[in-house]
């Protein structure tokens, strides 16, 4: 114990040449100068305080809308997901053969439009010499163009599902189905990630906003020793805690010695 306290500096080298007294001195300069310098230093970060918020506050202003628009982003690519190269490949041929097959399907709607124009001409014609032939006539025509219509489009519709081009649309289809149930789940991680930040940034808007500040400063150390008479209280404390200790380490030190001479 005393000869790790012998080994303490700078006390040591004072009282081993001129005893407690110099010990003390030089214990209460150094407790002295320790206390101002601490002062002093809590004074110029509570100085700082203002500047720093601001900073602060201009680095989550700066910072917020930039999480914001990624956020967005990411919800708009999960809504509409992006074709790959062959995906987009295959849903052009796709639509181009189903488009084929729907202008026959249009064609043949039209012919069938344009002779039932010409029958209703021929039944219109016979209202005036013939009514009731003409009435059943009618409804014949009515009847057979219904038939007519429905079966064509039932035709195409089967030639259209039957076919290699909506295999190949089915199978865009699913694909694109699955990558967006991806894109889906990576948006939940990626929008609960950038959340935890704004609110993180939410949380150092209130630290460092006007209130926030406030309750810094009222919290900081430098508020309870301002003043010339709490300073100076503060660095005499300081001063007399270091006299004390280098009195006493001198004093130890001198008995050491005597008894190493011995």
């Amino acid at each position: 114990m005393l000869i790790g306290t012998v080994g303490n500096e700078p006390y040591q080298r004072v009282s081993s040449d001129n005893g407690p007294y110099e010990g003390a001195m030089l214990g209460a300069a150094i407790g002295a100068g320790g206390a101002g310098a601490g002062i002093f230093g809590a004074r110029m970060h509570y100085k700082g305080i203002d500047n720093r918020a601001k900073r602060h506050i201009s680095a989550i202003e700066s910072r917020e809308p930039v999480i914001q628009r990624k956020i967005n982003k990411v919800n708009e690519q999960a809504e509409n997901p992006r074709m790959s190269f062959i995906q987009k490949a295959k849903s052009k041929i796709a639509d181009s053969g189903i488009n084929q097959i729907n202008n026959l399907r249009t064609a043949q709607l039209d012919s069938l439009n344009s002779k039932n124009e010409q029958l209703r001409n021929v039944v219109d014609s016979m209202q005036h010499t013939n009514p009731n032939v003409a009435n059943e006539a009618d409804l014949s025509r009515r009847s057979h163009y219904a038939q007519s219509y429905a079966d064509i489009n039932s035709h195409y519709d089967d030639v259209i599902q039957g076919s290699r081009f909506s295999k190949m649309k089915q199978q865009v289809d699913q694909s694109m189905e699955h990558k967006q149930a991806r894109i889906e789940k990576n948006r939940d991680v990626k929008v609960s990630r950038l959340n935890k930040e704004l609110e993180k940034l939410s949380d150092g808007r209130h630290k460092w906003g006007e209130d926030g500040v406030k309750l810094m400063k009222q919290k900081h150390p430098y508020a309870h020793v301002k003043g010339i008479g709490r300073s100076a209280a503060a660095i005499g404390a300081g001063a007399l805690i270091g006299g004390g200790a280098g009195m006493i380490l001198g004093g130890l030190t001198d008995e050491v010695n005597k008894h190493v001479k011995q």
